[in-house]
């Protein structure tokens, strides 16, 4: 879209341009769907960061359940929120931070 010269606001908190790192999960809206998930997982390590976050992932600091866990959260949430995006920017019904968490 950029190369097209089109910006994109985030449709959760209205900022004016929106990347990736920004939906995942510098938005606060995101980022508390993701702190109300990941947080007993990642505990102190969870960050808005989205490179922190993968680099997180690949690092097998926990213990092997865990991982998995982590990882098949990171893509649910990924999932979740980009859906929810997708249906704010096309006119659906908002969801609360409550109930995408």
């Amino acid at each position: 879209m950029r190369q097209w010269k089109i910006t994109q606001g985030c449709v959760f908190c209205g900022k004016r341009n929106e990347t990736r790192d920004h939906l995942f999960f510098s938005c606060p809206y995101t980022y508390t769907v993701w702190t109300n998930l990941a947080d007993k997982l990642f505990g102190r390590f969870i960050t808005p960061d989205w490179n922190n976050t993968v680099r997180s992932l690949l690092q097998m600091t926990h213990s092997q359940i865990d991982n998995i866990l982590l990882r098949m959260l990171f893509q649910t949430a990924l999932h979740a929120l980009w859906r929810e995006r997708n249906s704010r920017r096309y006119g659906g019904a908002r969801v609360s931070v409550e109930a995408m968490t």
